[in-house]
């Protein structure tokens, strides 16, 4: 990723304006992205709210020797490829752009290498979701058991527990139907539902039971509310082991995984997670 050559040196300005580009953006939270990137990293470049072409060399040398993320230099490539009005330019903003894709893989690598070694085995998950069912804390027990054996998101927690189908009519909520021998856990409410719709399992298990039973009949038939999601990874990191989140338990199981002998597993995981698999390999899969 070399200098930008400028052959012509009586070329027009052609960056606009920052804040003209930034008023026509309807999108607040890449306004605010913006924002922060130009204020952080472009601003020094800016003479009388424009950035001069004369410094289109050192911006592209202080991106490229900028000690932060693959991530965050590609963003800065984006934001100037939005702004800059000059098709030329505009072009090499973008080839550079696009190279720190490479980049960007290998120190996802590298952090999914190091998160691997420092998270815990399945095992001792199952030990502390356990003995949380031993000391009654049900709903603990209650959202170990789904971010384990169900892959769950954050979303798909929100559960009102209740005793029959004609009480679960909403669609819009998830819920924990606990019948006399099973529970059925309809997610209506999660985040890729526009994809893959409903989702309805059957389960069957003496200490699930008797947790949602216990919850049900508490004065908070939840397990989260849909108040709650304000906070929702902090509250949910109180009831899981080392307050581990729903994506370090998503590895975990995949951890644990022979996916030479265990190819069904993994697309039983898709979905019930409604997730790609190619998706979980990437993301997900740390060994």
């Amino acid at each position: 990723m070399g200098d930008i050559p400028l052959k012509d040196k009586t070329l027009p300005l052609y960056i606009m304006d920052f804040n003209t580009y930034i008023a026509r953006v309807t999108n607040k939270k890449t306004a605010k992205t913006y924002t922060s990137l130009y204020n952080n990293h472009l601003i020094s470049f800016d003479v009388n709210g424009k950035i001069d072409k004369s410094y289109i060399k050192d911006i592209n040398e202080y991106i490229l020797a900028l000690n932060k993320s693959a991530s965050t230099k590609k963003a800065i490539y984006s934001l100037l490829v939005n702004i800059t009005t000059q098709e030329p330019l505009k072009k090499k903003w973008k080839t550079l752009q696009d190279q720190f894709d490479v980049l960007k893989l290998k120190e996802q690598k590298e952090r999914m290498k190091m998160k691997a070694d420092v998270l815990p085995n399945k095992r001792e998950v199952i030990q502390f979701m356990n003995e949380q069912y031993k000391l009654e804390q049900y709903k603990s027990f209650i959202v170990n058991f789904l971010l384990l054996y169900y892959n769950v998101r954050n979303k798909d927690l929100v559960i009102e527990f209740v005793k029959t189908t004609k009480e679960a009519t909403d669609q819009t909520k998830n819920y924990f139907i606990v019948r006399k021998n099973d529970i059925v856990y309809l997610r209506n409410a999660y985040k890729t539902a526009d994809v893959y719709g409903t989702k309805k399992f059957t389960l069957k298990s003496k200490k699930l039971q008797e947790a949602s039973t216990a919850v049900m009949d508490s004065e908070d038939p939840t397990l989260f509310n849909y108040e709650d999601t304000d906070h929702f990874t902090r509250n949910i990191g109180k009831l899981t082991f080392k307050n581990l989140n729903e994506s370090d338990y998503t590895k975990i199981v995949l951890m644990s995984l022979d996916l030479s002998k265990h190819k069904d597993e993994l697309k039983r995981i898709s979905s019930r997670r409604g997730t790609s698999v190619d998706l979980l390999l990437s993301t997900y899969k740390l060994n």
